[in-house]
């Protein structure tokens, strides 16, 4: 046996950079020995034992005490929406109570007034449709209003384009004949100073300054008609001038008629849409204000059926539709009452 060990130990792997170490095998057989004692000190000390059977007996205690009282509260709670469709089912159907006359006069009056409430609601929202029609309406008439005016005005801003074309027209051209005036103006103050030089020149030959005054005479006399015909012409061109811009003051003028009275539509279109909004801001604050108190009364109808429900439970009035709400309150009444056992028994 000896041998047998010996040759097991010298045939094991050591650890790595050791020479001859201790081997692997030996730390885990030290580890099943420690183990094997700690199971032999468990199984011999009952009192250790027994602790530890209460630490995980207390926590699965408490697990399960968690989980009942989880579940009893769901069963609280149904209860409490079960009283609550109760009391509601009872006013409803209009279910004679006499020991809960008190919350059945109280529930009426609240009834009442939420039914006054209501009409006045919508009384408001009558009113808030009836001037936002009216708004829509206006504004429709107003646009209506605001296109047949740009309609009108239109022949009057093309003849007013027209006309100041042709007054552009005309000015070019009155220019140009101010200058064709101005040329010749020119040309024959230059032939009569030449006449005159030529007149006193003494070296030149009579057959030839005869010629050649009469050739400036020519000239002058064509001058003379071209400048008589550019000032008719700018006479003309300042009369059609004239009257053009006469023109153009009178369309522009009923353009600006226009205009006056599409702006006046569109101040009397804004000033008119901003009074009837804030009518309907004030409807709807005072209709929302109504829906408040529509809500708050509804709020505090809620505990007033509950507390009917629960005399109508502990009445058990007999009607028809209130029987399946009774078979669902005994049920959680009976599991409410097995779970609080249940819980009890834990403690």
């Amino acid at each position: 046996m000896k041998d047998f060990v010996s040759s097991i130990f010298s045939s094991q792997n050591t650890v790595a950079g050791t020479d001859g170490g201790f081997p692997f095998w030996v730390f885990w057989l030290l580890i099943l020995v420690i183990l094997l004692l700690l199971a032999f000190i468990f199984l011999r000390d009952k009192d250790l034992r027994r602790r530890l059977d209460s630490f995980f007996m207390g926590i699965k205690n408490r697990m399960r005490r968690v989980r009942l009282q989880a579940n009893l509260k769901k069963e609280q709670q149904k209860h409490e929406v079960f009283m609550f469709d109760l009391g509601q089912k009872a006013w409803e159907e209009d279910v004679e109570v006499p020991s809960a006359n008190a919350l059945r006069n109280q529930l009426a009056r609240m009834d009442k007034q939420k039914s006054e409430l209501e009409d006045k609601r919508a009384g408001l929202e009558e009113k808030i449709d009836g001037v936002t029609k009216e708004m829509a309406d206006f504004q429709k008439k107003q646009e209506t209003t605001h296109l047949k005016l740009e309609a009108e005005m239109k022949p009057y801003l093309d003849k007013l384009e027209e006309v100041k074309l042709k007054e552009k027209d005309t000015g070019k051209r009155l220019s140009q004949k101010k200058h064709e005036l101005d040329t010749a103006a020119k040309g024959m103050a230059t032939a009569e100073k030449d006449m005159l030089a030529l007149k006193d020149k003494s070296d030149v030959l009579e057959e030839v300054k005869k010629i050649e005054l009469e050739s400036l005479e020519e000239k002058i006399k064509e001058l003379a008609a071209q400048k008589t015909a550019a000032d008719a012409a700018l006479r003309d061109l300042k009369t059609q001038k004239a009257g053009l811009d006469k023109e153009i003051a009178s369309q522009q003028k009923s353009a600006d008629e226009f205009q006056r009275k599409i702006r006046k539509n569109k101040e009397k279109t804004k000033d008119r849409v901003r009074k009837l909004q804030k009518d309907i801001r004030e409807w709807e604050k005072q209709r929302d204000k109504v829906s408040e108190s529509i809500a708050e009364l509804e709020k505090q109808k809620n505990p007033l059926f509950r507390n009917l429900g629960e005399q109508v439970d502990k009445d058990r009035v007999n009607h028809e539709e209130l029987e399946i709400l009774y078979t669902k309150i005994d049920r959680t009444k009976i599991k409410t009452q097995e779970l609080e056992g249940q819980i009890k028994n834990l403690d």
